[in-house]
């Protein structure tokens, strides 16, 4: 249509504002903090796994800047929407003691802008420990959904930032489902 993507206006204060319109191949307008730069949690012993980790030393998020970070594998690629079934146990989650969850209960939704959440950690209790924080719904060029979360460094060097390896999953567990045919 001729109309270019980028828009750049300067207001009365002689400020220039950059304003961006592209689409995602969903035709979704994307929210402007996925078209910023944000930092990659990629660590193995960041995925949620029962039954212990291959870790011998405890992890933890204590030194990290805050800022926005997107969870990829081997890491996993979301924070958990409910409490992990067993906490406050050595690498018993994930590589550290007290694994975060999102005490919201919700994820992002694409096309829904930023959405404030809760981040807790739960460690001798549900939710021993929590920061505010956001999380936001992106895509990648191809289409595929991820999440960005704004996180902050953690209060103690036993906690941190784990993630679950499916989009589609609320939490971890340890038990299988399986279905017959009738």
């Amino acid at each position: 249509s001729g109309q270019s993507p980028v828009e750049i206006t300067t207001t009365p204060s002689g400020q220039s504002l950059i304003e961006m319109t592209t689409t995602t191949p969903s035709g979704q307008i994307p929210n402007v903090q996925c078209l910023r730069s944000y930092s990659v949690m990629n660590e193995s012993w960041r995925k949620i796994m029962y039954g212990g980790s291959n870790e011998t030393t405890l992890k933890c998020d204590r030194s990290i800047p805050p800022g926005w970070y997107r969870f990829m594998e081997p890491a996993g690629v979301k924070l958990p929407l409910t409490p992990p079934e067993s906490y406050g146990w050595y690498l018993e989650t994930c590589g550290t003691a007290g694994s975060a969850w999102v005490q919201n209960g919700t994820d992002p939704v694409l096309g829904k802008g930023v959405l404030d959440i809760n981040i807790c950690f739960a460690f001798t209790r549900v939710c021993q420990w929590s920061i505010p924080s956001k999380a936001v719904a992106c895509s990648d060029s191809d289409g595929t959904l991820f999440y960005l979360y704004h996180l902050q460094p953690v209060e103690a060097c036993w906690l941190a930032y784990c993630a679950l390896e499916n989009m589609d999953s609320t939490t971890a567990t340890s038990t299988t489902t399986s279905t017959a045919s009738l």
